[in-house]
């Protein structure tokens, strides 16, 4: 007879098995399973130890359905055995959950009201494996690609590792592929590509390695794309210009390099575009700025250069942009107020911006965020930013401003964290920054030439989360600061 290899339940039940497996009825159901999955599985149904040996062991012998073979169609015998062989590639006894799964019920019933298996329930056939953050620890068989009619394959958040199978590019129903948050090395295979009803595909957070091939642009019905940390090499390839429904395209924390291709400007469906995080070069494209849809674009911490384009001020709907920690030089432009209908966040922290702060900043009535930190940004504050009414974060640490601090500044009334650290302010804070900012948590005085008593402009109020001043010095008094700083301009020693 065939023994069970590898796994089981250990030693004591062995020779239990040994005789279940000697058992004629046994032996000849064996046989039988091993003609129906040969075909399907190949030879490693029928090798001692793989996952799939183990199913069909499963399936002959200690299935509690003990389904009738001659009478139960192939399919639903098939189906049955591919989920047996994920279980034991994926060391299903220590799932933390275990959704019906080897029990006697139909395949149909392995699940909860939102996780599990699901079938279309005219014929049976499963539709969604919806495994998320359950201890799936192993690797993933490619038997799962013959499933006929999967729609959903959601098997994020495990310990999923190896290549990924190549075969999952035959289910030509795919709707869903989230396989986000597991250790999935290698490339991503090219035959994903064959994928032509998938909407979303998220391969996110794992350890995939090498180019991402251009022929997932073949996949016109895409409608999200996230291959966000991983170790993409490469360019993104002029092809992904052609997707036609694709709205978030998520790329962040890789390794692309080279220029970004200005053809992704042709996706007019783009609505959220993340290539922060990686080390593409030169400009970005100034044609980003006549997306139609673009809402979201962020280009931080790459080695972009040279000016910043002042077609940025013709996006028409963007509400976050994202150019931090490049080597931006010139201006910082005053096109930027054109976008007040629709800007939210603005950073440009970290690069090589060297100008007067625009006045035209005053435009951005709905901004929530402004961070300038890192530049070299000259003359003072302008009053007009005090028109932002909805700003909660202002930020112009570390630049060459110098001046009074305007009394405008008070007008910001839902702001919560400002920085004005390192540079060259002077003159006496105004009294309203104190007793109209009711918002404010964290606030940041150092390395600037404030000379004064801090307590009767902020120590009457509630306390701050964060407040630092140069209070070690004599003629500075903050007793409500939460840290004192000395006052040196490059490294202001704070302590409590």
């Amino acid at each position: 007879g065939t023994t069970l290899g590898g796994g089981g339940g250990g030693s004591s039940g062995s020779s239990a098995e040994d005789a279940d497996l000697s058992n004629p009825v046994v032996i000849r159901r064996i046989e039988m399973l091993e003609t129906m999955l040969e075909p399907i599985s190949g030879s490693s149904v029928e090798t001692d130890g793989t996952p799939q040996r183990k199913a069909l062991i499963w399936l002959a012998k200690d299935d509690p359905a003990k389904l009738p073979l001659k009478t139960t169609s192939l399919d639903m015998i098939e189906q049955r055995y591919i989920l047996a062989t994920l279980y034991f590639a994926t060391d299903g006894p220590n799932w933390a959950l275990q959704y019906n799964f080897m029990s006697a019920s139909d395949v149909c019933d392995w699940h909860s009201t939102t996780e599990g298996i699901f079938c279309n329930n005219s014929e049976g056939y499963v539709t969604n494996v919806e495994l998320n953050n359950l201890n799936l620890n192993g690797e993933l068989p490619p038997d799962i690609a013959l499933l006929p009619q999967l729609r959903m394959l959601r098997i994020g958040g495990n310990k999923l590792k190896g290549t990924f199978p190549s075969q999952i590019g035959l289910l030509k129903t795919l709707n869903v592929l989230d396989v986000g948050f597991n250790h999935f090395e290698g490339e991503l295979p090219s035959d994903l590509g064959h994928l032509r009803q998938l909407e979303i595909l998220d391969v996110s957070n794992n350890d995939f390695s090498g180019p991402l091939h251009s022929h997932i642009n073949n996949i016109q019905t895409l409608q999200l794309c996230d291959v966000s940390h991983n170790d993409f090499v490469g360019t993104l390839h002029d092809n992904f210009g052609n997707f036609r429904n694709l709205q978030i395209f998520r790329a962040s924390y890789n390794q692309f390099s080279t220029t970004i291709t200005k053809r992704l400007a042709d996706i007019s469906t783009l609505e959220e575009l993340l290539l922060d995080n990686n080390q593409f070069k030169g400009e970005v494209p100034a044609v980003f700025a006549s997306m139609p849809s673009l809402a979201i674009l962020d280009v931080s911490s790459n080695l972009l250069s040279n000016t910043i384009p002042t077609f940025f001020g013709l996006f028409p709907r963007i509400q976050s942009l994202g150019l931090a920690n490049n080597q931006f030089e010139g201006p910082l432009i005053s096109e930027i107020g054109n976008l007040g209908y629709t800007l939210e966040v603005l950073r440009l922290n970290g690069n090589n911006l060297k100008s007067f702060i625009p006045l035209e900043l005053g435009e951005l009535t709905k901004i929530q965020e402004m961070n300038f930190e890192g530049n070299q940004l000259e003359g003072n504050i302008p009053s007009e930013i005090g028109q932002c009414s909805e700003l909660k974060y202002l930020s112009v640490a570390k630049n060459e401003l110098f001046g009074d601090l305007p009394t405008e500044l008070g007008q910001l009334s839902e702001l919560e964290i400002l920085d004005i650290s390192y540079n060259n302010f002077g003159g006496d804070i105004p009294p309203a920054l104190g007793n109209q900012l009711s918002r404010l948590k964290q606030l940041y005085l150092p390395a600037n030439q404030f000379r004064q008593d801090l307590d009767p402009i902020f120590c009457n109020r509630a306390p701050f989360e964060e407040f630092l001043s140069d209070c070690k010095l004599s003629d500075v008094k903050c007793s409500c600061c939460t840290m004192c700083c000395n006052g040196d301009g490059e490294e202001a020693n704070c302590s409590k």
